[in-house]
């Protein structure tokens, strides 16, 4: 920690820890130019010291307790008697959040002065210290244990030894790092000053590499997806415990637009079962719709959007799509991340929903979300009326058919958007995934090329553009240029007889 990189302090003079934690032997920070410095000339006064008591009776290769095996020297136990007394402190959580793991000695102070001493010790220490103690006891020794599981699978084959043991591997676990602005040194201030992202970053990891790689014997598929369905749920509790909000998923299904989406391990791992839901639909439909009813009922990351999927399947009645769909909460219904799998759900499943829950559904999407706190009465008004106008719009251009009193209300959701386009009906269920790719330049001048010359460089800067979320820049002067290049040079200097440079057309 001591000869941790110097950091900027962000407007303040640039922090270097062995400014701060330095102590008197230790040799000076060398240039990147020089050697790397020896660590033997480092004294790290975390690990045994030739000066601690040296007792070895423990240590044997069987038969020993890990605890016996890892005994620490008198000096060090002391230290983790320290720290315990000043848990209550952010700097304790800021450098214990550092390591990917702890002593078991040192553990064991922490739960004990947490749960057994009478120290009045800030709730918000207490949540962070339980987190990080699940962390510190629930990590897999590899952040890649699945890749091991998933190799012995295949030279072995299934067993009910190895089914545990892969079930094991891809359970989601927390990590913790440093924050980015406090990574050289702990944040400065009290509980009431600071708030947990400052003190220690936590997020919670999905393992889905490599599970393309396995084969699924069908006799093993609901035994499978059983497994990945816990993983899941034990995901979203772990997201949940960290108070995560505004969380975003990766549509089912991409849409046509060009560019290629980046998908999280949490995506992953979603698309995974869904991907594993959809093969036990066709093997098993009874079994599969059987466990839909074990779902949990009121979790806000992941399983919602799955049954937005699941209720496209024709072993649901219409009534209970209907039923389902007028359950999901206010954030379930409205999240933007949804709005494809929901529009298509209902689009595949319109027709099989009776009439009563469809005119409910209709007049929910027409009275739209709650008004936000900041937001003025006008904004959420217009708001609320494009997202209702462009789903109702979309719905009833793919063959859904609207409610006389909807089909009459349209209009007038559409008229209280002042500057309405048709074209956000057609576009209503894109997904919201971002996209990465190559932009290509299009520089075909044939709306300028035979304009007047007084006219073509304006014309120009007009459709030299990029339009949001298209991996196209539209560059017509660039075309002029190459297929009449007198007619481009006689445009600027029209311009620029009247003192007009055009920075770029």
């Amino acid at each position: 920690m001591r000869y941790g990189t110097p950091q900027e302090g962000y407007g303040k003079e640039t922090i270097d820890p062995l400014d701060l934690y330095g102590i008197d032997d230790d040799p000076p920070r060398l240039n990147e130019s020089k050697e790397t410095l020896n660590r033997q000339e480092i004294v790290d006064v975390l690990s045994p010291s030739p000066f601690d008591e040296q007792g070895q009776r423990h240590l044997r290769l069987a038969g020993i307790h890990e605890y016996e095996a890892t005994r620490l020297p008198p000096r060090l136990f002391y230290i983790c008697r320290w720290f315990g007394r000043i848990i209550d402190q952010p700097a304790s959580i800021w450098w214990a959040g550092g390591y990917v793991s702890l002593h078991s000695a040192l553990l064991n102070q922490i739960e004990w002065y947490l749960d057994q001493s009478d120290k009045n010790i800030s709730s918000e220490a207490k949540h962070l210290w339980t987190l990080l103690i699940h962390k510190f006891g629930n990590s897999p020794k590899s952040d890649h244990s699945q890749y091991h599981s998933i190799a012995k699978i295949k030279t072995r084959g299934w067993s009910a030894l190895l089914r545990y043991e892969f079930e094991e591997s891809i359970r989601p676990f927390i990590v913790s790092k440093r924050p980015f602005k406090a990574n050289s040194a702990p944040p400065e201030g009290s509980w009431n000053e600071l708030g947990s992202g400052a003190v220690v970053a936590l997020e919670v990891k999905f393992p889905a590499q490599g599970i393309d790689e396995l084969d699924v014997a069908p006799e093993q598929l609901y035994q499978h997806f059983r497994a990945v369905r816990d993983g899941l749920e034990r995901g979203a509790a772990l997201l949940k415990a960290l108070e995560v909000r505004y969380w975003r998923t990766a549509s089912f299904e991409t849409d046509s637009r060009p560019g290629e989406r980046y998908l999280s391990g949490s995506d992953r791992y979603l698309h995974w079962i869904r991907r594993l839901f959809d093969q036990l639909s066709i093997a098993d439909p009874s079994r599969v719709r059987a466990d839909f009813l074990l779902w949990p009922q009121d979790e806000e990351y992941f399983f919602d959007k799955l049954k937005l999927h699941a209720w496209a399947k024709s072993f649901f009645s219409g009534k209970e799509v209907g039923e389902g769909l007028l359950r999901l909460d206010e954030q379930s219904f409205w999240n933007g991340y949804n709005r494809r799998e929901l529009l298509h759900l209902l689009r595949i499943r319109w027709n099989d929903l009776p009439r009563s829950p469809r005119k409910k559904i209709e007049n929910r999407i027409v009275a739209g979300t709650t008004v936000r706190p900041e937001e003025a009465p006008l904004d959420a008004r217009k708001r609320r009326a494009s997202t209702a106008a462009s789903m109702l719009g979309w719905l009833s251009r793919n063959e859904c058919e609207l409610s006389r009193t909807t089909s009459k209300r349209l209009p007038n959701l559409r008229a209280q958007v002042q500057d309405w386009n048709d074209a956000w009906e057609l576009t209503a269920d894109h997904s919201m995934d971002g996209r990465t790719g190559w932009v290509s330049i299009k520089d075909d001048p044939g709306n300028i090329i035979d304009l007047p010359i007084s006219e073509t460089i304006a014309a120009a800067e007009q459709n030299s553009t990029r339009p949001f979320m298209e991996f196209t820049e539209y560059r017509p002067f660039n075309g002029l240029v190459k297929q009449r290049p007198q007619r481009a040079l006689a445009a600027l200097a029209f311009q620029a007889r009247r003192n007009n440079f055009p920075l770029r057309a």
